[in-house]
């Protein structure tokens, strides 16, 4: 009778024992996903800024660009101007010296022809 009794306690501590191994290896194992989960999503987030790192790269890029052409053409317009306004400067100076001459000239024509 004692060793039944022994037997039994025995066969009950080691159900006990796999129950315990059990729950904790369930346990394990849904901390392993919850883990796995959150290196899922971090790896998510690490591609996306990524992504946006790119994409900001791409306008700044994009505005360099924009910005030296807009320099150029900058650049282009003032000469342009210059070089008009210094046309305008020497047409206008052979202007006034035709006006002269013919305003110097009225006075000995008119002379000639009365």
């Amino acid at each position: 009778a004692g060793a039944e009794a022994a037997r039994r306690d025995a066969d009950s501590a080691a159900a006990t024992a796999v129950a315990e191994a059990t729950a904790k290896m369930q346990e394990a194992e849904a901390r392993t996903l919850e883990a796995e989960a959150r290196a899922a999503a971090a790896a998510l987030d690490a591609e996306a800024a990524a992504a946006m790192v790119e994409e900001a790269q791409a306008a700044a890029v994009k505005a360099h660009t924009t910005a030296v052409s807009a320099k150029a053409d900058a650049r282009s317009r003032g000469a342009r101007a210059k070089e008009a306004s210094t046309r305008a400067g020497s047409a206008n100076q052979q202007s006034a010296g035709t006006t002269f001459e013919t305003s110097a000239a009225e006075p000995a024509a008119k002379r000639m022809w009365s």
